[in-house]
């Protein structure tokens, strides 16, 4: 699907004999005309003029060269000659200039995994040094449901907390979560004008970190939508709580022991995991505390578990009850896990 596009040429052979003062007395500055001259004759054969996309088609006139990009079909949707210009038919009439293209979430492949060249050019090998970064799936229904009110309240005007947190998103589909953070002084107050906003990347990787390109992105976007009195703004990757699991499950069958470790241990990861876990198995919220009670219902429901023997949370290697309490600042991560299989009684 075509996931970004910053603009695309559209022939019109109206406009082969326009140039100079008459292209400038039609609107169309000098860079949004491209033309073909014939080598023989010296005419010009084609002309190519600029269209640009836009998010909606409002406020585009009769006389707006504006197009529609829906990222989730990859379509363009032209206007009806009120709001836009309708372009010329033919079935070669668009070329696309520049424009990127992915794959949705499952295009950010971790470091290491691009490994083929699908091109003729002759290399000895080929790799990714770092994770791929902002493929996103089209937007769920209950997203839209969080994200239009919270439109409609900050108005692209970056205000309160839950507007900075908001815009992190609007600004990158590669940006799954946001938390803006007072920056503090010395004795712990609050530092006036200044905000830490915190991100977490779209990514399956166990700890998701986002780069330096998605943070400055991140940062310009709110920036030019902030109020006045802000005098900082500071975009970081967040600070993970590894959270580890201490479990000793008794098997319905000895001989599946092997396969139930393993189920145990991906259950346990996924739920630990700081996008995908959580009760609710919609990410873990920052400050959110991890309950004994959820992990123990999560291994009893595990296929081949009779019951539970033990089960105990680790934080830094030590034992912590029924509870782990979670900064505000920090986020959930799965940390050292162990899983010790036992024969269950007959």
């Amino acid at each position: 699907m075509v996931a970004e596009l910053s603009g695309f040429l559209v022939h019109e052979e109206r406009h082969r004999g326009l140039f100079g003062a008459e292209l400038a007395r039609r609107g169309l500055p000098a860079e949004d005309l491209r033309t073909v001259t014939d080598a023989r004759t010296g005419t010009v054969k084609e002309a190519w003029v600029r269209w640009r996309a836009r998010p909606h088609l409002f406020f585009s006139t009769a006389e707006d060269r504006h197009a529609l990009l829906e990222r989730a079909a990859g379509r363009l949707v032209f206007g009806d000659g009120r709001t836009g210009t309708v372009p010329p038919p033919g079935p070669d009439a668009v070329r696309l200039s520049r424009y990127r293209t992915g794959g949705g979430l499952q295009g950010n492949v971790a470091a290491g995994a691009v490994q083929q060249v699908l091109s003729g050019v002759a290399v000895q090998g080929v790799s990714n040094p770092g994770a791929g970064e902002g493929g996103a799936d089209g937007e769920p229904a209950a997203d839209v449901l969080w994200r239009g009110p919270l439109v409609l309240r900050h108005r692209h005007q970056a205000l309160s907390a839950a507007d900075y947190e908001a815009m992190a998103r609007q600004a990158s589909p590669g940006v799954a979560v946001a938390r803006a953070l007072p920056i503090t002084d010395g004795e712990g107050r609050p530092e006036p004008g200044w905000v830490r906003l915190v991100i977490v990347p779209q990514s399956r990787e166990a700890r998701p970190r986002p780069t330096f390109q998605l943070r400055e992105r991140v940062h310009d976007y709110i920036r030019a939508r902030a109020a006045a009195t802000l005098t900082g703004l500071t975009v970081a990757a967040p600070e993970y709580l590894p959270v580890g699991v201490d479990a000793a499950v008794a098997v319905l069958n000895v001989d599946d022991a092997g396969p139930v470790r393993d189920r145990v241990l991906a259950e346990l990861e996924e739920f630990l995991h700081p996008l995908r876990g959580g009760p609710g198995r919609r990410g873990w919220p920052f400050g959110r505390d991890v309950h004994l009670s959820d992990v123990a219902a999560l291994v009893e429901r595990v296929s081949g578990v009779d019951y539970t023997v033990t089960l105990q949370l680790v934080l830094d290697g030590t034992p912590r009850g029924t509870v782990v309490s979670v900064p505000p600042d920090r986020i959930v991560v799965a940390g050292e896990l162990q899983v010790t299989v036992l024969a269950g009684e007959l």
